[in-house]
This record gives C-alpha cells, sequence and structure tokens, in this order.
C-alpha cells in the first residue's frame, strides 16, 4: 500500500493501519458505511474542494471534519482490536490529530486529508459492496 505523501517516519504505518481496521472487519466496514452512506455527491465534492483549504476545522453537517476524524479512527481501532494482531496502536498519532485538531508542519494537511478522503472512497468502496 502507497504510503500519505509528506508524512514523517513516526506516521509511516497509519495510513495502512487505518485502512486496515476499516476494510478488514465486517463490523467497522458496516459501521463505516453507514456513516457515509447518506452522503450526496455534492457533499462528498464540497469535502473535496474544502478540506485542503480549512482542514480539520471543515465545517460539515453541523460539525466538523475533525468530528468525522475521531469517528473513523474510532472505527478503525476498533476494527483492528477485533483482528487480535495488535496492531491498534499504529493508530495512535491519527487519534491525537483527531482529538487535538493540530497536524504536523510539514505535512500539516496529509493526515486530515486522508481521513477525509478515506471516508470520501469507502463511501464509494463500501456502497459498492452493499449491492452486490
Amino acid at each position: 500500500m502507497r504510503g500519505a505523501d509528506g508524512g514523517p517516519w513516526r506516521m509511516l504505518c497509519a495510513l495502512p493501519a487505518l485502512w486496515v481496521g476499516l476494510l478488514y472487519d465486517d463490523e467497522a466496514q458496516q459501521q463505516a458505511l453507514a456513516l457515509v452512506s447518506d452522503w450526496t455527491d455534492s457533499e462528498r465534492e464540497y469535502l473535496r474542494t474544502e478540506v485542503p483549504r480549512a482542514g480539520l476545522r471543515t465545517r460539515f453537517r453541523g460539525g466538523t471534519v475533525q468530528n468525522l476524524a475521531k469517528q473513523v479512527v474510532s472505527i478503525a481501532r476498533g476494527g483492528l482490536q477485533r483482528r487480535g494482531h495488535d496492531e491498534a496502536n499504529f493508530l495512535k498519532r491519527l487519534e491525537v490529530i483527531a482529538e487535538t485538531g493540530l497536524t504536523q508542519v510539514g505535512g500539516a494537511m496529509s493526515a486530515c486529508l486522508h481521513v477525509c478522503m478515506l471516508v470520501c472512497i469507502l463511501y464509494v468502496v463500501l456502497r459498492g459492496s452493499a449491492h452486490t
């Protein structure tokens, strides 16, 4: 799996762990699908254009993308824990970013962009699998 661009070494395993936690566990897939299943095309386009500008502070559905990031990382943590391979520790930096809203200098938007884009991609992936 290709890593997130511009991220520091300590975050190298965060994105793959996020994906594994979300996609390799049936319960996590269902939770992620429930999170995004009623999003409209215009909402996904809004996130695509606004998150690069406002990051985790982007307003969305009465909250922020930061709230969404917390939910996504929590769902992934649950998926990893249910797998039983002790991989949830790789999510710690993402949990700190999601909780505080503070991203690292240099790759400042990388983590929140990937969380947001991940959720949009999940919509397509999981929505498609729900219809097969």
